[in-house]
């Protein structure tokens, strides 16, 4: 299983950008085999919402993203650094995909939205992975609505807003929802 998560400066993939972006690779158990995500460089001097400066400004990404000394991309780019990070990402997820699987996390369509204005998206989405998805947030929704009592219990995500920990979360809220019997 292939999960994703990204982090952007909004919620609006034709006019905000993608900040990171994540991946954690599991087996069909949700024994976590691989990780891996990539920080988009921003410039400190663009106007960002202030919901999004507060949130990322305390936990760190936008510090990532604002520094110098690291070798990160910008997307959209077209540059040599974003085709670089294009191809660590193609050769990240090529050995773990067989079969096209779909794409894993919480409100997947969001990243694939992000995915899609982004010039890499050619490169390794619809080749590499189905239309379907796993969505666990649409697992949650189901409970609140079928199990109250099973989704009152659920695991609270740390609400931390970086991929890798955010992954983490839903992998988690998945593997209770199994627990629990609600999910096969």
């Amino acid at each position: 299983m292939i999960w994703i998560d990204v982090e952007t400066t909004g919620l609006y993939p034709l006019t905000d950008r993608i900040l990171e972006i994540g991946f954690i690779v599991t087996d069909d158990d949700l024994k976590e085999l691989a990780r891996a995500s990539w920080i988009r460089h921003a410039d400190p001097t663009e106007t960002l919402d202030p919901w999004i400066q507060k949130t990322h400004g305390a936990n760190g990404l936008l510090e990532e993203c604002y520094a110098k000394h690291r070798e990160i991309f910008k997307l959209p780019d077209p540059s040599e650094a974003g085709k670089k990070a294009a191809r660590e990402m193609l050769d990240f997820l090529t050995p773990w995909v067989k079969d096209k699987p779909p794409l894993c996390g919480s409100s997947v369509d969001f990243d694939k939205n992000f995915i899609k204005m982004n010039h890499f998206y050619e490169l390794w989405l619809p080749q590499l992975f189905s239309y379907r998805v796993i969505d666990v947030s649409t697992i949650k929704e189901l409970a609140k609505i079928w199990a109250p009592d099973v989704y009152e219990k659920r695991p609270k995500d740390r609400s931390l807003h970086r991929v890798l920990p955010d992954i983490e979360d839903s992998i988690a809220e998945l593997k209770y929802y199994r627990s629990t019997g609600f999910i096969g």
